[in-house]
């Protein structure tokens, strides 16, 4: 399950003692300051891969020092590679799946982290309104000891650190909550530096707007358009006895229907 990643949560312990680029078990990021892996995205990426892909190459460089290089799968060589999103790549991964897909009842979220031998993949379900890719490489960088306990530079805590592995594990991480928001008042800068904080905490805040969650005032984004004449019942009566097309009949059956449905 996703975990929001709030204070007071344990960071998983990462070994800092190998110097050379893969030794069994693990996969050497960055080696005494110098980069040992190199960053993998699709042919033809998508904004929210290639956007993941920058977000670790920046908190690594901000760990350690090293800049891991970002190629695309055609450009990529031997040696690590940190594999950011689905592509060709990933597909050659034995026993990968990667979550995909989008239906209304929003069950199709997760991300996976799978580290074998010299193949570290970071990738999600990144349809719709999902960062799946986005969410595998904030974990990562959570069990690197990464946190952020409040919005802004202010509340980002970075270890430094010279020497980045990872262990080989399979994690497959999917949300007990489709819908982990809550709702601010911020403007501006405020509101982007809170939107980014909830995401790094894997909280999914576009969601919202997405699905269409009810709030003040937008039951009227739920009223079927033109209908009035043909289905008035569905409609409440204003004081004056004619039908309101922005306000549901709470009890009519056949709006309740409309409003299930949608």
């Amino acid at each position: 399950m996703f975990t929001l990643r709030l204070g007071g949560v344990v960071a998983l312990a990462m070994a800092v003692c190998c110097s050379t680029a893969c030794t069994a078990g693990k996969m050497t990021l960055v080696s005494e300051g110098k980069p040992k892996a190199t960053i993998v995205i699709a042919a033809q990426p998508s904004e929210k891969a290639k956007a993941a892909a920058e977000e670790l190459q920046h908190y690594i460089e901000k760990m350690s020092g090293a800049r891991l290089e970002i190629v695309t799968e055609e450009q990529a060589g031997d040696g690590p590679l940190v594999l950011i999103g689905p592509s060709g790549l990933t597909g050659q991964v034995e026993g990968l799946e990667i979550p995909s897909g989008v239906t209304k009842n929003l069950e199709d979220e997760g991300f996976v982290i799978h580290c074998r031998g010299d193949r570290l993949v970071l990738a999600g379900n990144d349809e719709g309104p999902y960062l799946g890719t986005r969410y595998a490489v904030l974990a990562l960088l959570h069990r690197l000891g990464i946190r952020w306990f409040m919005p802004g530079q202010f509340g980002e805590v970075v270890p430094q650190r010279k020497t980045i592995e990872v262990p080989d594990m399979a994690v497959v991480e999917r949300p007990d909550f489709p819908i982990r928001d809550f709702w601010e008042h911020g403007r501006g800068n405020m509101a982007a530096e809170l939107r980014e904080w909830k995401i790094h905490n894997l909280m999914n805040p576009d969601i919202v707007r997405w699905y269409g969650v009810p709030g003040d005032g937008s039951v009227r984004r739920y009223m079927p358009k033109g209908q009035v004449d043909e289905h008035p019942e569905w409609y409440a009566r204003k004081a004056d006895g004619t039908r309101n097309p922005h306000m549901p009949c709470m009890t009519d059956p056949g709006i309740i229907a409309h409003f299930v449905e949608r």
